[in-house]
């Protein structure tokens, strides 16, 4: 794999190369992701400039970006895999930017070099707070895995079972429909979403722990009971 970030012009840049090879995407598509973000706000245009590569003596079109067009296009890729590959490319911008800021002339004059040394401190202090709001910001947003996202539905299922034979709820269809749908709401509320599939990975464990001791409210079991009576009537 090449390095993530290169020097172009002074400045810290990646290509939509090599996103797609990091990310594991096909270029094809990572290119059109960023002619949709391109077509969508005219300003996120700025932030990606044409290039080409060439592969086997046959060019090819590609996309440069510095860091504010890497982090507009990355929002999108999401999962744990797609987060340790955010994280590295936040390390290798700041790496670069960092030995760009180490080929400045420390200037000779006493005052002007300590002036330096203090603008050069509370830069990397900015930076770093950034740099950490950004990893909390992706940490605290990343959803469900399909995988976690599928062992929610199925423990769900699980457990409206469980509670209806406990009560000896009927198990028609619109009956039990009135339990899933209180026992979702439950867990969106907790959860803090509207939807399940909004549900973030930080909140797994809470979501999981609900679930394993949900039981339905008076309101619903009185819903059901009204239901229960017009199956009979």
């Amino acid at each position: 794999m090449h390095e993530l970030v290169i020097l172009q012009d002074n400045r810290a840049i990646t290509t939509s190369l090599m996103i797609s090879e990091v990310f594991g995407k096909r270029h094809d598509n990572v290119l059109k992701d960023i002619e949709d973000l391109a077509t969508q706000n005219l300003g996120a245009k700025n932030l990606f400039h044409e290039s080409t590569y060439e592969n086997r003596g046959k060019e090819y079109p590609m996309y440069l970006m510095n860091r504010d067009g890497f982090t507009l296009l990355a929002m999108g890729y999401t999962g744990k895999k797609a987060l340790k590959f955010k994280l590295q490319y936040i390390d290798a911008f700041n790496k670069m930017e960092e030995s760009i800021k180490n080929q400045i002339m420390i200037p000779t004059n006493p005052m002007d070099a300590l002036r330096l040394m203090f603008e050069v401190q509370e830069g990397t202090a900015k930076q770093i707070e950034s740099i950490d709001n950004r990893v909390v910001e992706l940490e605290e947003n990343v959803l469900l895995s399909p995988g976690e996202y599928n062992l929610i539905g199925r423990k769900v299922n699980s457990r409206v079972r469980v509670v209806a034979k406990d009560r000896q709820i009927s198990s028609e269809r619109n009956v039990l429909s009135e339990l899933f749908k209180a026992i979702n709401n439950d867990v969106n509320k907790v959860a803090r979403v509207r939807t399940r599939a909004q549900i973030k990975q930080k909140d797994f464990d809470i979501v999981f722990d609900l679930i394993n001791v949900w039981e339905p409210s008076q309101a619903t079991m009185h819903v059901v009971r009204e239901l229960e009576k017009g199956e009979q009537s």
